[in-house]
């Protein structure tokens, strides 16, 4: 080859060189960062509370599955009439769960069981009317309550309404966590009665299958530890 062909061939700078060496790093940097951003799953312990968002109207919570690579968020759907129910259950004592405005099990279950001991449809569903009719029950009890204990308060008869008793509230409480007391119907039946007698054994209370203050207590204690 003579010298002036090997002259006149191409030769890159050092300028050049470092120039494609910057866009190599850059594309492996981009394509890497396009491969790997999906976000981290969060974690949260039980007894953190789910937060409604008053803009989306949902409530967000991050469940732990119980493995490194299985945790996630879900975002559940806020109602204000389901907390508006919950609140209302919750002051009769037939729901111990948090009160964030999302139907779950325990909603349901509470819901049911006020429908049953009032001669209501047994729809499990949350509503303006249910919301009222509790609070009329409510007010009927306290009103009278206040008469029995000898105020000046008028009695006031409603034959539709009927106070939440405690066979009912029990039932409700060990169908919660799970001891299966049949229907919930606020009568103490055999396998109420069974129900109580294997929630005792597993709580170390001397067994009667029959409801007592220290199993109504207990049976508080586990709903509110379940409900963090």
């Amino acid at each position: 080859m003579s010298n002036y062909e090997e002259d006149d061939a191409p030769r890159l700078g050092v300028s050049t060189i470092v120039v494609a060496l910057t866009v190599a790093v850059l594309s492996v940097a981009i394509v890497y960062n396009t491969l790997t951003q999906s976000a981290p799953p969060a974690t949260i312990t039980q007894d953190e509370a789910s937060e409604p968002d008053p803009i989306t109207g949902s409530t967000r919570v991050t469940v732990d599955a119980g493995s490194d690579d299985q945790g996630g968020t879900v975002t559940l759907r806020y109602d204000a009439t389901i907390e508006s129910v919950q609140r209302e259950l919750a002051a009769s004592g037939l729901y111990s769960g948090q009160v964030d405005g999302v139907s779950g099990r325990r909603t349901k279950l509470a819901i049911i069981a006020y429908q049953r001991a009032n001669g209501l449809d047994e729809t499990g569903q949350a509503s303006t009317d249910l919301i009222e009719h509790i609070r009329y029950t409510r007010q009927i009890n306290e009103a009278v309550n206040m008469t029995d204990a000898g105020t000046t308060a008028p009695r006031a008869t409603a034959p539709s309404v009927k106070p939440v008793d405690t066979v009912t509230r029990v039932q409700v409480g060990l169908a919660e966590l799970g001891y299966e007391p049949g229907a919930i119907n606020g009568q103490l039946g055999q396998q109420t009665r069974n129900a109580i007698l294997k929630f005792e054994r597993d709580r170390g209370i001397a067994p009667t299958g029959d409801i007592s203050s220290t199993l109504i207590a207990e049976l508080d204690k586990m709903s509110a530890r379940s409900a963090n």
